[in-house]
């Protein structure tokens, strides 16, 4: 995707993108290190991204799954930002990723933990 800047194109590539936020007319698009400001609505936007990547989690955001590090009920957790989750997305959102239910919090291994136990699962 390029996006106007001036008289010029700069390129985004998709996989750069962390979330879309749209705020009255206007949308930033947010990258690791840039944001692009737009006056374009967010369904348009939507309309040109890969919905294997990116999926609307509310009518003023659209995340990455690629950069989603984390999600409850009510937010997703992309870095230290929190984006809310609407009830009208909700199942859509949980029915485009796989979901694996664990018994136990996750833990720590201690060093050289993880080479042992790669060793011990060697045949």
């Amino acid at each position: 995707m390029f996006f106007k800047v001036g008289g010029s194109y700069s390129k985004i590539n998709f996989q750069e993108i962390l979330f879309i936020q749209a705020e009255k007319r206007y949308v930033t698009i947010v990258t690791a290190c840039k944001c692009y400001f737009s006056q374009i609505s967010i369904g348009e936007i939507e309309k040109h991204l890969p919905p294997d990547i990116f999926r609307r989690v509310h009518r003023s955001y659209i995340i990455s799954l690629r950069h989603t590090d984390a999600f409850d009920n009510e937010l997703v957790y992309i870095g230290k930002k929190k984006i809310p989750i609407a009830e009208q997305y909700k199942n859509v959102f949980k029915n485009s990723i796989i979901v694996i239910h664990g018994n136990s919090s996750p833990f720590s291994l201690g060093d050289g933990a993880v080479d042992k136990l790669l060793n011990d699962l060697k045949p």
